[in-house]
């Protein structure tokens, strides 16, 4: 028996101890496995950056391998192939003239003589890590003196010497504009540029106005003869140079040509007003020219920023809001207009502007929003902090702001991260946003989604790539809208130049709509001015039977032959056949309802009214047949009880253009409506009637999207 219980107690003890065993190495296996499959996750996971040093910028980036383009190379690669040879770059012109001044150091120019620059406390950094090496790009020799060095801008020289030489004190208890004539020396100098710049674009004027002006723009002639040279040379810009981190990276790229460029576009814009003044008309187109011609390479160029080219669009609203015309007395020749609309028309033909506005996100990539993305996540691995330089960026880190999220995620997350990864997902956002405006907002209603912790822990990559995007692309949807508005303002300046053409044919600008014999309408201004808007528009007018209704079956089949430059980009429900510009017709304006074209000079000439500001066309609510005769708005559409409606006014274009609209003058300017404008001042504009005196603010105004801060040592001229 008790032979038979050991064998018993043996036999079942076995397969316990097997069963135990056995069981313990399949958790060591499944455990084994665990590690191996984790181990594998994060080698896969956790790629650091491995930055390949090639020109070919937009190769993407590889997450099996980690590789991405080192960004700061390939920039800086197509920089050189941009703005070099050094001497096809007219900048270098500008630079070798007036040396800091060319690059928004204005402060130091006037405080520190030349000779100086070197070792001058105030000025030795700047000259060390900014003017050698830009003068070993253009091929310049640093020490030596800028020809034009110690000449005073014009708002200095008008601060030392008045306007006019001969003005009273000024009148401390009076706010109003016209004591802003008087002395600029009791005021302060910022005060001074804002107030002579408005006065000196008010409206043309004559060296027997204002004689010191005058006086200044012929003693540098051979500065803007240099400025003429530069902006017609076959490359104009200024290369840039990305700091390191501990200086801000990227974000620290300053832009030194820009706020000086601004600047001289101005100058130029006073020098249109003195010229047509004065009657030169042809002159004052040529200085027109420049300006465009200038903001045309501030587009063009490839390795632009977004902030670079919207530089561009606002010096072409500089030239485009020159009144041109505006000398009641000298008329300008057949020769200049065609010239005028020469240079203007490639900017608006052909989708050049659309490509423009393709060309800037890709440059803005290229150039700016990745070199930024590569920093981030540099400063994740390093642990550097990239923002340490920067005042104002002290925060609480709060998942729902954008800035804060994007650096949560890359400087605090302890996850493994692929980084290539996260720059494939950017890129795929930008170029989604870039592509196709509409998808901003699916994107940024995603974007909304991944603004909780939980996020980040399941889709790490998706999440920074997401938060980055949040904070480097929201301009690039204001961007769309400045590029489409330019692109309006383009084509009506062109019908604005094409009236004016019209007038020197017939003495008349072209009736709201031809007549037959029994006064019924036949045809639209429109088709009236084709032959002065191009061979094409011109090849359109001969076939087109004047002689027949616009609506006749042979005329007929030319509604759907819309010529592109009475289409505003920004309407985007126009049908082939439709534009959404218009005249104003009634007894104020410059067209009726007579079938009679109007001789506008004794109009602008009434000294009790200002017909140079009136709109002459604008743009409307509901789009209309480009054909059609009888379709114009009514002066008396926009008044109620003799009042003028603002609200009704501004319906027309359902803020197509946010804030306003654009209107062009008989004096060739193409402008902006705010929708802020008074009754008053709106109702003075309508009619035609002086616009009420306003007082001056301080404030400068802004003719483009926000540009970026000048660093600490550039002290931009405040103009």
């Amino acid at each position: 028996m008790a032979g038979n219980e050991k064998k018993t107690s043996e036999s079942s003890e076995q397969p316990t101890s097997k069963r135990f065993w056995t069981r313990r190495k399949k958790v060591f296996a499944f455990l084994l496995g665990l590690v191996a499959v984790g181990a594998g996750y994060y080698c896969y996971r956790d790629k650091p950056l491995k930055l390949v040093q090639t020109t070919e910028i937009d190769r993407r980036a590889d997450p099996k391998t980690g590789e991405v383009v080192d960004y700061r190379f390939a920039f800086n690669a197509t920089q050189d192939n941009s703005y070099g040879p050094a001497e096809e770059n007219g900048y270098r012109l500008l630079l070798q003239a007036l040396g800091p001044k060319a690059l928004q150091q204005y402060r130091l120019a006037a405080t520190v003589p030349w000779e100086e620059f070197p070792t001058n406390a105030e000025s030795k950094s700047w000259f060390e890590n900014e003017w050698i090496p830009l003068c070993e790009k253009f091929k310049l020799d640093p020490l030596e003196r800028p020809t034009m060095f110690d000449r005073l801008d014009l708002w200095n020289y008008l601060g030392k010497y008045g306007l006019t030489g001969n003005e009273p004190e000024p009148d401390p208890e009076n706010n109003e504009f016209g004591t802003y004539r008087e002395n600029f020396e009791e005021r302060p100098a910022k005060t001074n540029q804002l107030l002579a710049l408005k006065i000196l674009t008010e409206k043309p004027w004559t060296a027997k106005e204002f004689p010191n002006a005058a006086k200044w723009f012929e003693e540098n002639a051979d500065f803007f003869d240099l400025l003429a040279r530069a902006a017609r040379s076959p490359r104009f810009g200024v290369w840039r140079f990305m700091p390191d981190l501990d200086r801000g990276g990227a974000l620290g790229t300053s832009f030194p040509d820009l706020q000086s460029v601004r600047e001289f576009a101005r100058l130029l814009n006073v020098r249109v007003y003195y010229r047509v003044g004065e009657g030169d008309i042809s002159g004052a187109i040529d200085d027109v020219e420049t300006i465009t011609l200038i903001g045309r390479a501030y587009l063009e160029t490839d390795c632009r920023t977004l902030v670079e080219r919207l530089v561009g669009i606002a010096l072409l609203g500089i030239a485009s809001a020159a009144p041109i015309f505006e000398n009641p007395d000298v008329a300008p020749s057949p020769e200049d207009l065609a010239r005028l609309a020469n240079f203007r028309a490639p900017l608006w033909r052909d989708g050049r502007m659309r490509r423009y506005a393709q060309s800037a996100y890709l440059g803005e990539k290229r150039a700016f929003t990745l070199p930024v993305l590569t920093d981030f996540m540099t400063a994740r691995r390093s642990c550097f902090p990239v923002w340490k330089s920067y005042d104002g960026l002290a925060f609480e880190l709060k998942p729902d702001n954008p800035l804060d999220g994007a650096l949560m995620c890359v400087h605090f997350s302890a996850l493994p991260v692929n980084d290539a990864k996260v720059f494939q997902i950017f890129e795929r956002l930008y170029d989604e946003i870039a592509l196709d405006e509409d998808h901003a907002q699916a994107v940024e209603s995603e974007l909304r989604r991944f603004g909780r912790s939980e996020a980040l822990k399941s889709a790490p990559e998706k999440t920074i790539a997401f938060y980055a995007a949040r904070l480097l692309l929201p301009a690039l949807g204001a961007a769309q809208e400045a590029f489409r508005r330019t692109e309006c303002v383009l084509k009506e300046s062109a019908i604005a130049t094409a009236f004016m053409a019209y007038y020197l044919d017939h003495g008349t600008l072209p009736p709201a709509f031809s007549v037959d014999a029994s006064g019924r309408p036949l045809h639209s201004w429109r088709v009236l001015i084709l032959p002065y808007l191009g061979d094409d528009a011109k090849a359109l007018y001969d076939q087109i039977r004047l002689d027949e209704p616009w609506n006749s079956d042979s005329n007929a089949t030319f509604h759907a032959q819309t010529p592109d430059v009475f289409r505003c980009p920004s309407v985007k429900e126009l049908k082939e056949d439709e534009t959404s510009y218009s005249v104003l017709l009634g007894d104020e304006g410059f067209f009726d309802e007579s079938g009679v074209g109007k001789d506008f000079k004794e109009r602008v000439k009434s000294a009790d009214r200002d017909a140079w500001s009136q709109p002459l066309l604008v743009e409307r609510e509901t789009p209309v047949c480009w054909m059609q005769p009888d379709a114009e708005l009514k002066i008396a559409d926009f008044t109620a009880d003799g009042k003028t409606d603002v609200r009704k006014f501004f319906v027309c274009d359902k803020r197509r253009h946010p804030g306003g609209m654009n209107y062009s003058t008989v004096g060739g300017a193409t402008r902006f409506i705010s929708e802020t404008t008074t009754d008053a001042e709106l109702e003075a504009l309508l009619r035609g009637l002086p616009v009420p005196v306003e007082t001056i603010d301080e404030t400068e105004p802004s003719d483009a999207p926000a540009e970026p801060e000048a660093d600490a040592e550039s002290d931009a001229d405040p103009v």
